[in-house]
């Protein structure tokens, strides 16, 4: 029985004369690396996504500061950059597209130890979000915001006359979608990938509930701070991820078709890394065994990501990578400086004239 789940995405970058070899070249890189590395948000609630952006102000805020890069997504970052995936790859000299406009890519930064990838752009955005740090506190157990683009929820696992454990992945459309979750742990994910944010799909009763497919790597999972705000806590990475970031394909049998899809009980399946041998689901005192997904944590590169937006921007933007505080405290002395400077001319001038 043959169960496989269309993956083929659009690929649709913005091309500029004299560059169609180049821009060909690279839409069939990011065609190959969202077949083989990426995944969109998954949901209970029929029909399987969110695609309009939520109702909630700061919300749409996160929806918005998302754009497209390699077929998938990146997030802007600061004013003239956006953070994304490694697995996305690309290259400096192509097109992040966001608010109708294609941005040209001029620099490119590696995060250490990570699968973070940052974007300079030439030009720059009216907006940007606001990063989780250690000052924030532990990511676990609070609830979280995802975002990305990818695929619809496919048809329902079949196993006979037993419950479906979920669902196949579906066609990809390349449109955003969000859903909702709670971190369950921070898991190591080895020197090279550094720690994941961690939750599983467990259908306890929130229809809102999501979980990753094909098209949602680079997305932005949000966490909201003690003060209200949402802040970028992550990107997407993978689901059910080894350390090594190889991927998991589901099966009905040991010597089955291997298929992709989003689980919420694999108790009756098989599975097993991509290209190897499927392993009957391990299962626990016989509970559900939901799929888990994990994001790349910010909070550990956030100094790192913070100082190269600060030697790159312009003198005149030197508080862009400021939160909101921080930017208003600056605000309230320039607003200052320049009544005392203002003041002082006024004197000076009344003086001379007396």
């Amino acid at each position: 029985m043959m169960i496989a789940p269309s993956r083929i995405i659009g690929c649709r970058p913005a091309l500029r004369k004299g560059s169609c070899k180049a821009a060909l070249a690279s839409c069939l890189m990011g065609l190959l690396m969202l077949i083989t590395s990426s995944r969109a948000i998954i949901i209970f609630r029929d029909p399987g996504r969110q695609l309009e952006p939520p109702a909630d102000a700061e919300m749409k805020r996160c929806w918005d500061l998302h754009g497209a890069w390699q077929g998938a997504t990146g997030v802007i970052a600061a004013r003239d950059w956006f953070i994304t995936s490694a697995q996305m790859g690309g290259r400096v000299g192509g097109f992040f597209d966001w608010g109708g406009r294609a941005y040209r890519t001029t620099e490119v930064k590696t995060v250490p130890n990570s699968d973070l990838l940052l974007y300079r752009i030439d030009g720059s955005f009216p907006d940007w979000v606001e990063f989780w740090d250690d000052s924030c506190g532990s990511e676990a157990e609070r609830d979280a915001l995802l975002i990305g683009r990818g695929c619809a929820r496919g048809a329902p696992v079949q196993l006979g006359a037993k419950p479906s454990p979920g669902w196949l992945w579906g066609d990809s459309d390349g449109r955003l979608s969000w859903g909702k979750n709670v971190i369950s742990h921070v898991f190591d994910a080895g020197e090279r990938r550094g720690g994941l944010l961690v939750w599983t799909w467990d259908n306890e009763g929130n229809d809102l509930e999501g979980t990753l497919a094909v098209g949602d790597c680079g997305g932005g999972l949000f966490l909201k701070d003690d003060q209200g705000y949402w802040r970028l806590a992550g990107i997407h990475f993978n689901v059910d991820p080894s350390v090594d970031g190889s991927e998991v394909q589901y099966g009905l049998t040991e010597n089955s078709d291997p298929f992709w899809a989003a689980i919420h009980d694999g108790r009756n399946l098989w599975k097993g890394s991509l290209g190897q041998s499927l392993r009957p689901v391990e299962v626990l005192a016989d509970k559900p065994a939901p799929m888990w997904a994990g994001a790349t944590r910010i909070a550990p590169h956030a100094a790192f990501i913070k100082s190269v937006f600060a030697h790159s921007l312009p003198v005149e933007a030197v508080g862009s990578s400021m939160g909101r505080s921080q930017r208003f405290m600056v605000g309230v002395v320039l607003a200052g400086l320049a009544l005392l400077t203002g003041g002082g001319w006024w004197m000076s001038t009344k003086l001379r004239r007396s």
